[in-house]
């Protein structure tokens, strides 16, 4: 009998996805302490234990390891700014922030992958197969999930390009712009301008100019507009006055005013 089917390949593609997220988590906790954020500091520092033992379990061929790795990935994904989809939504609107989307785009992609390998992995460790010529399941899995890395971070290269100059020239306009670049925190401005001034009755517009996809919420919950894509804009009209707080729920770093005036 040859050694259980997960053996080889799972246990590398887990040691592979639990480094590389161990990196990510530790890069975050990295970047909370400098900043005094203690809440995302003790978020994502537990992560990075997690994955670096897994990992070595998975090493082993553990399949507790296996087990581990798959449901840790899964809790890191299901963790991700309360809301994965627009975390994964926001890194796939990033693509002219090479860096960015070159870190994060395999980072959930290897999150997704980890799943399936840990959770059959720890199933089929304690099942020996005989050999066979086929290529397994786990191959598979792992070519398609190469190639949807390599195939992103190409596109991604490419359209970034691409995308930045098609919202200098876009048609759209508004009343306070999301600028290029607003999801970095190290941007002089965000939504321009940041302090708007409005009468009641009149309906106030935002067009995001940035590639990347933002929100504006508003803090006490009057207006929210959801995911707004690069060259799209969002309309709300204001009913009553009073000074309105903002923010990107994507970017929580992202802050704006609109004042509403009864005249």
């Amino acid at each position: 009998m040859e050694t259980q089917w997960p053996s080889k390949t799972t246990s590398r593609v887990l040691v592979v996805i639990s480094a590389y997220a161990a990196f990510v988590n530790m890069t975050g906790a990295i970047f909370a302490a400098t900043r005094g954020e203690t809440p995302l500091l003790f978020e994502t520092a537990p992560y990075v234990a997690l994955f670096v033992v897994f990992g070595y379990f998975s090493w082993r061929k553990n399949r507790w390891g296996y087990l581990g790795a798959g449901l840790t990935s899964l809790l890191d994904f299901a963790m991700l700014q309360t809301d994965p989809v627009s975390s994964a939504q926001a890194v796939l609107q990033e693509a002219a922030r090479f860096p960015f989307f070159a870190t994060f785009l395999p980072f959930f992609v290897g999150l997704v992958v980890a799943v399936p390998y840990g959770l059959y992995g720890f199933y089929a460790a304690s099942r020996p197969q005989g050999p066979s010529r086929q290529i397994s399941r786990s191959s598979l899995l792992a070519l398609v999930a190469v190639g949807v890395i390599i195939g992103g971070l190409i596109v991604g290269s490419i359209a970034g390009g691409v995308e930045s100059r098609l919202l200098a020239f876009s048609s759209n306009s508004g009343d306070v712009t999301i600028v290029m670049g607003a999801s970095s925190q190290s941007n002089p401005n965000f939504y321009l301008p940041a302090n708007f001034t409005a009468k009641v009755g009149q309906s106030v517009t935002w067009v995001n100019r940035d590639a990347s996809a933002h929100t504006v919420t508003s803090t006490s919950g009057v207006f929210d507009s959801g995911i707004i894509a690069s060259g799209a804009t969002y309309s709300f009209t204001f009913t009553e006055p009073g000074t309105y707080q903002y923010y990107c729920t994507i970017h929580p770093w992202m802050k704006g005013t609109i004042t509403v005036t009864s005249g």
